[in-house]
């Protein structure tokens, strides 16, 4: 005959506990707490045992979800510089562009020439158009203008192999202008720059030279020729020089060397 089955007796495992009634140990047995609300939890990820021993991807994904916002900011501000960089670069060469098309039209017009190199003072070609109207000046016999030109061709040509022949007119010249001093010791200057164009300061040398004799001041002229006749690749302004020393008799040409 079968039993019905007994009934369960519902929390029989309670802990009996004199300080709580039945009815309350059950209650705390059969409800679970409420959900933690101290504090805003919503933007947490939450991960879980499994989760501990993800793999790489899963790894960059979560890493993705939590850090997306600076990753994408810091990409835009990288690509951001480096189009910056290269439309700087191509403004730049367009701009160059723009200059060397400026000047080719320039040429055969002194006054187009002169009107670029004064828009354009502090670029190689700007600096080449004031050298090229301060040698017209100087040409025209106008030295007070010619020697301004010459002037602010300079510091765009600083850097240049024909700085050295704009030294050369301005201080050929302050001396065509009447200041002999000045534009000897602009001349002496070039000639003691080793660094600048050999044939310039040879010239440069012969001139001071030149002035020198005139002041009468030979033992100073036939050593600057002399130097002069020494320098390398400068084959015409050596024959120069040997030839004036030659006609002044001076130097090694004087009569009491000769024998």
């Amino acid at each position: 005959m079968n039993r019905p089955p007994k009934k369960k007796k519902p929390h029989s495992d309670l802990v009996e506990d004199p300080r709580f009634s039945r009815e309350e140990l059950e209650h705390a047995a059969t409800h679970k707490p409420a959900p933690h609300t101290e504090g805003d939890d919503r933007n947490l990820v939450e991960i879980d045992d499994a989760f501990a021993e993800a793999d790489i991807e899963d790894r960059a994904w979560l890493f993705w979800q939590k850090n997306k916002g600076g990753v994408i900011a810091a990409i835009i501000i990288a690509v951001l510089g480096v189009v910056g960089i290269n439309t700087w670069k191509m403004i730049q060469e367009n701009k160059v562009v723009s200059i060397q098309q400026d000047y080719s039209a320039a040429l055969g017009d002194p006054q187009k020439l002169l009107a670029f190199g004064t828009a354009h003072p502090d670029t190689l070609l700007g600096g080449i158009a004031l050298l090229s109207t301060a040698d017209g000046k100087y040409s025209a016999g106008d030295y007070t203008a010619a020697i301004d030109f010459y002037r602010q061709s300079l510091p765009a040509l600083q850097d240049s192999v024909v700085v050295a022949r704009a030294r050369l007119g301005l201080g050929m010249s302050q001396i065509k202008a009447g200041d002999v001093d000045t534009g000897k010791a602009t001349l002496s200057s070039l000639f003691e720059s080793p660094a600048l164009l050999g044939a310039v300061r040879a010239e440069a040398g012969l001139e001071v030279a030149q002035l020198e004799l005139a002041a009468g001041n030979r033992d100073t002229a036939a050593s600057l020729l002399q130097r002069v006749a020494d320098m390398p690749n400068v084959d015409y302004w050596k024959s120069m020089a040997d030839r004036l020393m030659r006609l002044e008799k001076i130097g090694i040409h004087a009569p009491e060397n000769e024998g």
